[in-house]
């Protein structure tokens, strides 16, 4: 009996184009072009949830991280102005420009 050679790949020519693609390639290579193809239709939506999951956590530690600074900042002028022994150092403790301000010697 002749080989056919009419483009059905030895199939009849009412198999499905998965059918055929599956005799083309090999169940192995199908199988990784189908895993292929739903990663690229469900990346882009995996990548939006993760940015939204990022940017929040992003604004959660912004404000945590200012939260704490502030908690720092009190908890260093009260240590200051408790160390402090003259008028003048308990000033300087309590400026809100320490940065122009020399200590006192």
């Amino acid at each position: 009996m002749p080989r056919e050679t009419s483009g059905t790949f030895g199939l009849n020519g009412n198999a499905p184009w998965w059918v055929k693609a599956i005799y083309l390639f090999g169940v192995p290579s199908a199988i990784a072009l189908f895993l292929v193809y739903q990663n690229a239709i469900a990346f882009p939506e995996a990548l939006k949830s993760h940015a939204a999951t990022s940017a929040e956590g992003l604004r959660l530690h912004a404000a945590t991280a200012e939260a704490g600074h502030e908690a720092a900042m009190r908890l260093t002028t009260v240590m200051c102005v408790n160390a402090a022994d003259t008028d003048i150092e308990r000033r300087y403790c309590l400026s809100p420009d320490l940065l122009d301000m020399r200590p006192p010697r």
